[in-house]
Order: C-alpha cells, then sequence, then structure tokens
C-alpha cells in the first residue's frame, strides 16, 4: 500500500465526515468555504506530513479554509497554548484533532476541550487523538470520544471488505485491499451517547 492510496482513502473519510453535513448545496462559486481547525502534535507520527496530506487532500473534494495549530512537541505529556481560551473554538466549523498526548492528566485543561464540543463544535478525531489524556482519570475526553481505547493490537496488515459498494466514498478503491502495516485500537467501552 503505498502513500497515495493511503492519503485518499483518509481523505475521502475525512471529508465525508467533516464536510458533507457542514457544506450546503449551494453552487461552488457561492458557496462558503467551511472554516476547519487542525489541532496536531505529540508523540508516535510525522504530524507534519498527516497535516499536508490532510489540507492537500481535502482541497481536491472541498472548499475549506485551515488553521493548523501544530503544538506540545513529540512527547506524551503537554498541554497547547490555544485551549487556555475559552473561546478556542469559536469562528470554526469544524475541529480535527489530530493531537497525541498520553500522560496529560489536568483535569481542568481537558474539559477546557471537551467543553466547545458539548456546546456544539463538531469534531473529527484522528488515529492517536483517541489515546490522548487516556492516562487521566477524568472521563471527559472519553465520553467526547463515544469510546474508552487505551491501547491498541500488534501491527499487522487486515484485508478490506467492501459492503456498500456503491457508496461514493469508494469510488476507486481496489476490490482486494489489505491495509499497509497498522494496528487496531482496542474499544474497552462504548459511551452510551455514542
Amino acid at each position: 500500500m503505498n502513500r497515495q492510496m493511503i492519503t485518499s482513502c483518509l481523505t475521502r473519510a475525512l471529508t465525508l465526515v467533516a464536510v458533507v453535513g457542514l457544506v450546503s448545496a449551494q453552487a461552488e462559486e457561492k458557496q462558503k468555504p467551511v472554516r476547519a481547525l487542525l489541532i496536531t502534535g505529540g508523540c508516535c507520527h510525522n504530524y507534519k506530513f498527516q497535516s499536508k496530506a490532510l489540507i492537500e487532500g481535502v482541497a481536491k473534494e472541498a472548499k475549506v479554509e485551515w488553521k493548523v495549530v501544530n503544538e506540545g512537541g513529540t512527547g506524551t505529556k503537554a498541554k497547547i497554548d490555544l485551549y487556555s481560551d475559552a473561546d478556542w473554538a469559536k469562528g470554526y466549523d469544524v475541529v480535527v484533532h489530530n493531537e497525541c498526548f498520553a500522560n496529560t492528566v489536568d483535569e481542568d485543561y481537558i474539559r477546557s476541550i471537551t467543553h466547545a464540543h458539548k456546546e456544539g463544535v463538531p469534531a473529527v478525531v484522528i488515529h492517536c487523538a483517541m489515546h490522548t489524556y487516556r492516562a487521566s482519570k477524568t472521563e471527559d475526553w472519553r465520553q467526547f470520544l463515544g469510546v474508552t481505547s487505551r491501547r491498541h493490537e500488534h501491527q499487522s496488515r487486515y484485508p478490506v471488505k467492501k459492503v456498500a459498494l456503491k457508496h461514493p466514498i469508494l469510488k476507486g478503491m481496489p476490490e482486494d485491499w489489505v491495509t499497509p502495516k497498522d494496528e487496531l485500537y482496542v474499544i474497552e467501552k462504548m459511551w452510551p451517547k455514542a
């Protein structure tokens, strides 16, 4: 599996989730762009590459104005300054969380993030952000996600079976696709409103 296929699949999935419900049916020239905030940084992944791939891929499918906040270094414990502003999400149509800080445990800090989403700001959560704040005792982040996941399986390649053959997100996807080596996240709990 090459980077182009990974980028294409990621782009299509995120475009569907983040943009379809947010972009009106107006003609393209009259359509206002989606205002998206991408928050990224932390351990374990190449966030600069992921941000570029996401932005370029989504640009092929939708009008999106991005603000990218890449902070916190490459460790597992950090606080992103943006979240210290109570109105950090104001003015955005969607927030894309791609941060990975498993050992950040400050409950007030975590609640400052989830509060914006409880107030109705839509979010897309990518990969390692599922394990962000996993060492914290507060359940706020996990309730926001709709699941509790603190670990993943060993890396493997997974065959993908297409079940909705005519769905537009599957356009161009090979019939017998096997993922590149990756891990599946273990879901310990599904929250009631997931």
